[in-house]
């Protein structure tokens, strides 16, 4: 209806040019609907014209760019690496554990390290039975893992002071097998029972104390107090 009226009359065209509509005489502008409207239409395209309209034209060959620069932040980088070492942890699960460390008797860091280390999943490789997180998560779906006798399978299992952690006897032959490929290559850690002990030839470990921060050996060291708070 619109562009039947605006071809017909050509109404519009003669709006643009006097926005008044003084060479209407038939029409009214304040009582004619049509006008209105096409007035409205004008408004509205006139506004955004001039919102569209450049002021001022820079030179940009003139101005000499600076050199992006990417900076790393210390505290970013040492979150990433916690949840990338620890690799089935997601951030609200080092929150938890921040929170009942705190509420626990004693020393804050000997608790939060219990709770990030004293996990079967990183037991295993702390103990050089595994050679990665991933074989660690292949292993114990197996139910190759013995916690004071009971099969475990829970990845995040936490194993306390005293507790006895063993491997299933069916899978005692594939672990040695894997440890002594490792250890010809020279894929061993070497600072790796530090707070707990280790025996190769019955295969089993035990904690006999609770680890810190100068007992974990991570692959870039991590400050866990400065790391912790911006989780």
């Amino acid at each position: 209806m619109v562009l039947t009226i605006k071809h017909k009359f050509g109404i519009y065209r003669r709006f643009q040019l006097d926005i008044w509509g003084l060479f209407i005489s038939t029409v009214n502008m304040y009582k004619s609907k049509l006008t209105k409207f096409f007035y409205n239409i004008f408004r509205k395209r006139e506004d955004y014209r001039l919102s569209r309209k450049r002021r001022y034209i820079y030179r940009i060959d003139i101005v000499d760019p600076k050199p992006y620069e990417k900076r790393i932040k210390k505290t970013f980088t040492g979150i990433r690496l916690l949840k990338y070492f620890y690799l089935t942890l997601e951030y609200k699960q080092y929150r938890k554990m921040s929170i009942k460390a705190v509420k626990r008797d004693g020393y804050y860091e000997q608790w939060y390290c219990l709770f990030l280390e004293g996990r079967i999943i990183t037991l295993f490789l702390r103990a050089n039975f595994v050679k990665s997180m991933f074989e660690s998560i292949a292993f114990l779906k197996k139910n190759g893992a013995l916690l004071n006798n009971k099969r475990v399978n829970y990845l995040n299992f936490n194993v306390n002071v005293g507790d006895f952690l063993r491997i299933y006897p069916k899978h005692i032959s594939l672990i040695k097998n894997n440890i002594f490929s490792r250890a010809l290559k020279g894929n061993f850690l070497s600072n790796a029972s530090r707070y707990f002990f280790v025996n190769y030839k019955l295969f089993y470990l035990t904690l006999f104390k609770y680890p810190t921060t100068k007992d974990l050996s991570f692959p870039v060291k991590v400050d866990i107090y400065r790391a912790n708070t911006r989780l």
